[in-house]
């Protein structure tokens, strides 16, 4: 999408908030995996828990992953880089136009997931439906969302008022968390992660992923 002329009315922008968006990421897991637990917001703080110990199940994994990353993450990245241009004309139209190469690479991703982590995730079940459609529609669905909250920040005339619409966004991507979490939670000893576990133990051998969708902090 970013090498196609026109895709983007404004492609060095959309490169730039991808740069900071990856970089929230980047630092919630950097905090986490250092023991800096206070500096990691709830919701990444349930989502990497939830993984380190095998609560959940791959669909969770996916879900809560994203929650974060959309609900948390993104309202602050499109606030700070600024919501319009120069002379005053909204970006939402590219930030809309991310949802269509998003579109084509969901189904991709989920094949990946499946054939490299945990063949049960084609049975994925999200808050806006079932499968490849379903991860879709919440994608677009969160997105929508995280859109209308950085015009809250953006426009906050103070900073109490910023830091009382921040809060709203840190309690809305965590509290999605937790429902998530309940959601996909193993039910041990009838559901376990151990079939999981065992496909994983056999394919270890594959090349790992990219750590993150659209590149490493490098790339930028």
């Amino acid at each position: 999408a970013r090498d196609q002329p026109g895709f983007f009315s404004d492609t060095p922008w959309v490169n730039h908030e991808d740069a900071v968006f990856a970089k929230f990421y980047f630092e919630a897991y950097d905090n986490w995996a250092s023991g800096a637990r206070s500096q990691v917001p709830q919701a990444w703080l349930i989502a990497f828990d939830s993984a380190a110990n095998k609560r959940v199940t791959s669909t969770g994994n996916l879900l809560l992953g994203m929650n974060a990353h959309i609900n948390r993450d993104l309202p602050y990245t499109v606030a700070g880089i600024g919501i319009s241009t120069p002379d005053g004309q909204s970006r939402k139209p590219d930030h809309n136009k991310v949802n269509e190469f998003l579109n084509t690479v969901v189904q991709p991703l989920l094949a990946e997931l499946t054939t490299r982590y945990d063949p049960s995730i084609v049975n994925l079940v999200t808050p806006y439906g079932v499968g490849y459609t379903g991860l879709f529609q919440t994608i677009a669905a969160w997105r929508e969302l995280a859109w209308r909250n950085a015009e809250l920040l953006a426009a906050a005339p103070t900073p109490q008022l910023r830091a009382v619409i921040a809060a709203e966004v840190e309690l809305n991507a965590a509290t999605q968390a937790t429902l998530l979490a309940t959601a996909n939670a193993y039910l041990p000893p009838l559901i376990t992660s151990g079939p999981r576990d065992a496909f994983c133990a056999t394919h270890h051998s594959l090349p790992p992923p990219m750590p993150y969708a659209f590149g490493t902090p490098s790339a930028y």
